[in-house]
């Protein structure tokens, strides 16, 4: 299914009039909630009621895994790849392959937009968490080792968090990105508490 163009992680690299995305357009087409579309709550209040909380999005990135990063490519068009990532609290670090599509693009365009989400299974479990900013190059290209006060925290976080304990080596092939959210969205359908349906999202 086509997602509207707010949706999409490269839609603030796109010449565009729409009005910003917010998380009550962050829904497939046949859903989306708009003034035009119908009568009900108006987005911005809709917005508030389905955000999580700071603490519920820190709760929600430490539970998932995968990260979707949308990059720019050389002619402006998407390029969308899963990678694990850290959440400090603050900021999203990514422990890239430098020799990838991926790398070029932020070495070249350092605008990014990262999506983690759940729920896919059903409407009302949708809840997901958009950061719209730029990366920058954190220690050496490749990561070998050398000391980094910048990086113990994230290498900590990493290791804990997918391999059980302290991050063990480094293998020459990545290093470290670190995201700065200049803009964040969240998202869980869950608080609507079924009030809502699917064919009619103000009932």
């Amino acid at each position: 299914m086509r997602l509207p163009r707010n949706c999409h992680p490269w839609a603030p690299f796109a010449k565009s009039t729409d009005a910003p995305a917010t998380a009550a357009n962050l829904i497939l087409d046949n859903v989306e909630v708009t003034n035009e579309a119908s009568p009900g709550p108006a987005p911005q209040k809709r917005a508030r009621a389905i955000s999580m909380t700071p603490a519920e999005m820190d709760a929600f990135l430490a539970e998932r895994r995968v990260c979707r990063l949308g990059t720019v490519q050389a002619d402006g068009s998407p390029h969308v790849t899963p990678i694990w990532y850290v959440w400090d609290g603050a900021e999203l670090w990514f422990y890239s392959i430098i020799k990838s599509q991926r790398w070029t693009n932020v070495l070249r365009d350092p605008r990014v937009s990262a999506v983690v989400d759940a729920g896919e299974a059903e409407y009302f479990q949708l809840r997901g968490v958009e950061m719209i900013g730029e990366v920058e190059v954190v220690g050496e290209q490749p990561r070998v080792g050398d000391p980094s006060p910048e990086l113990e925290g994230p290498e900590r976080l990493f290791g804990e968090r997918y391999f059980g304990g302290p991050l063990d080596g480094y293998d020459g092939r990545h290093a470290w990105l670190r995201m700065r959210p200049r803009k964040v969205v969240s998202w869980d359908f869950r608080k609507l508490s079924g009030t809502e349906s699917i064919t009619n999202p103000n009932r």
